[in-house]
């Protein structure tokens, strides 16, 4: 959708136009960073070593199951003990002895779920040595022991957090867009689903990703009682090169910094969640924000949506092993959004043809996104298009900003309910 340019503000310009508040210093470690850095440095990132499972593509297990889990280290050394803790009293619920390998670079393990463990969120604590020298990472809400798959799924579809955004606070002045994002969540929280699926767009501008990140991070974290499925929009994956060409920011660091993967296939019982990129350009131009680079070289940014070769390979490949599975498609972008002929700009981007011919062969019935700030719900052949407005961004002045609830029917299909969130915006005090 059309965007405001606060592409040549200054940070202090950006933020006065955004009425934006200071995060506490629980979830940014260091103020006084420059304005751009091609990665967080100086700020406490949410993945470290422990690079599966994360807070944002958690494992879903059942008690005795196992649960996978991938840790980086620098030098060759072992896994050796991993604990699960409560997510809300921190109490431990499990703790396992490991001896797993992990060669130089990390490696891939399993750990055995204790049958005795009861349904719930958990942390995941991990201890592994590195080079000789002892270790310990954690992902918090990265675990989700559940009875059993086989439980009539219900999730939530929430869409367009945009920590950081000014738009709304300008579209309704005196309103508190935060009112919006937080009654998201816990909207969600209340319907008790298996999981959130969040689509996109969990941050703005690059201009402030520094502070955007870890604060969006805190509030998710702080808010969520439930496990959320998180996956990247346009505006998380923005860069800011200079005129002449530096690369200052990139939004790809910060995601795998800050949310980790990219793309995840997930398994739940009957279906199988295809969550993939759809803002997957090669290109640093072509998701540059500093207007100053295009008068000087030529040139656009696109918001668009499309996929590179490898992304559009993942997605065919996860619906040609769907099995007996039922194929749902999710994505910030839906076909519509994608960018006609990518191929002008991106030498590795397929065209939104491929995209649909796809779909046309696989036929999944759903396919969840986000992107255009507006509910829509249409049908093309066998496959059910289904977007959510946005919660944290300007909106529709009637259907202002909602969620949607997906409840899985005993024919397989989806009963989707729309939860609209406020009557009227919400205002500061």
């Amino acid at each position: 959708m059309k965007e405001n340019n606060f592409g040549r503000m200054s940070r202090r310009e950006f933020l006065a136009a955004a009425g934006k508040l200071a995060v506490g210093a629980g979830a940014i470690s260091a103020f006084g960073l420059p304005v751009f850095s091609t990665r967080a440095k100086g700020i406490q990132i949410a993945v470290r070593e422990l690079k599966r499972p994360t807070f944002s593509q958690p494992e879903f297990v059942v008690p005795g199951g196992r649960a996978a889990a991938t840790v980086s280290a620098s030098k060759a050394g072992r896994a050796t003990k991993a604990r699960l803790l409560c997510s809300f009293s921190g109490e431990v619920a499990a703790e396992t002895s490991l001896d797993s390998p992990l060669p130089e670079g990390g490696g891939n393990f399993e750990i055995d779920i204790p049958a005795h463990v009861p349904s719930g969120l958990y942390d995941l604590e991990i201890q592994f040595t590195s080079g000789g020298e002892p270790r310990m990472d954690m992902q918090r809400h990265s675990v989700s022991v559940i009875e059993s798959f086989e439980a009539p799924l219900k999730f939530a579809h929430v869409t367009d957090y945009h920590m950081g955004d000014p738009r709304a606070e300008k579209q309704f002045p005196g309103m508190d867009i935060k009112k919006v994002r937080v009654a998201s969540i816990e909207a969600a929280n209340r319907e008790n689903p298996q999981f959130i699926l969040l689509t996109g767009d969990i941050t703005a501008y690059p201009e402030t990703y520094d502070e955007d990140y870890p604060a969006a991070v805190a509030e998710l974290l702080e808010h969520a009682r439930v496990p959320m499925v998180i996956i990247p929009g346009n505006h998380d994956f923005y860069s800011w090169l200079d005129a002449d060409g530096t690369l200052r920011t990139d939004g790809v660091t910060y995601w795998r910094d800050f949310f980790g993967p990219t793309r995840r296939v997930l398994d739940f019982g009957p279906h199988r969640f295809i969550c993939f990129n759809s803002y997957d350009w090669d290109s640093l131009t072509v998701r540059n924000r500093n207007l100053e680079y295009f008068q000087k070289h030529g040139g656009a940014i696109s918001y668009s949506g499309t996929l590179s070769k490898r992304e559009l390979s993942f997605v065919a490949r996860a619906m040609e092993t769907s099995g007996d599975r039922i194929p749902i498609l999710a994505a910030h972008h839906g076909p519509r959004q994608f960018e006609p002929v990518p191929q002008q700009w991106c030498s590795d981007c397929t065209g939104m043809n491929k995209f649909m011919n796809l779909i046309k062969k696989f036929e999944p019935p759903y396919f969840f996104y986000g992107h255009i700030h507006r509910n829509e719900d249409i049908t093309e052949g066998k496959t059910r298009y289904v977007a959510t407005t946005s919660v944290g961004s300007d909106a529709g002045r009637e259907e202002l900003w909602a969620i949607r609830i997906a409840q899985a029917q005993p024919d397989m299909s989806f009963d989707i309910r729309t939860l609209k969130l406020f009557d009227s915006p919400p205002m500061k005090g």
